[in-house]
């Protein structure tokens, strides 16, 4: 069986209440969220903490320039985003070749770039969709999304 290939630049999101961070270089993710954070309290809505794992992920050679993440909350505009800020994968591109990595083919080294973001307090302005994009030369790449909504009530379907 052949292996499906790689795009040139991908990544995921783990959405949820709380990073910590662990010794030996491990992560503690507290409270994900899967595909739906209820919220229990009218919009807006304050929560104490609100955490983003990011992972950024391309193939060695196949981006150029910069790499930014743009993270969208409900209520922005669609080319507006609220936080905006580089991905440091600059310093990977102009350093030495990155081990191979056991899940990718051989002949496809990959650079990756982790960014958690914690943000405390957080004001979710009302129901809708949390989205986390790269912008990589003039590509959107989607890194996650999370619908925000009311938690139902015990009589909803």
């Amino acid at each position: 069986m052949a292996a499906v290939p790689i795009p040139n630049a991908f990544g995921n999101t783990i959405f949820c209440d709380d990073i910590r961070n662990e010794e030996g270089g491990k992560s503690t993710y507290v409270g994900i969220y899967h595909s739906v954070m209820y919220v229990p309290s009218p919009f807006p809505a304050v929560l104490p903490k609100f955490g983003m794992a990011i992972s950024y992920i391309e193939k060695v050679g196949a981006c150029s320039g910069p790499a930014k993440i743009n993270i969208f909350f409900p209520g922005d505009a669609e080319d507006v985003p609220t936080l905006s800020f580089d991905v440091p994968i600059e310093k990977a591109r102009s350093g030495p070749l990155p081990p191979l990595d056991p899940d990718f083919p051989r002949d496809e080294p990959i650079w990756r770039a982790y960014m958690p973001l914690l943000l405390s307090p957080f004001v979710l302005k009302q129901r809708g969709i949390i989205k986390v994009r790269a912008l990589v030369g003039g590509d959107v790449i989607k890194l996650g999304a999370l619908r925000v909504d009311h938690t139902p009530s015990d009589n909803s379907p």
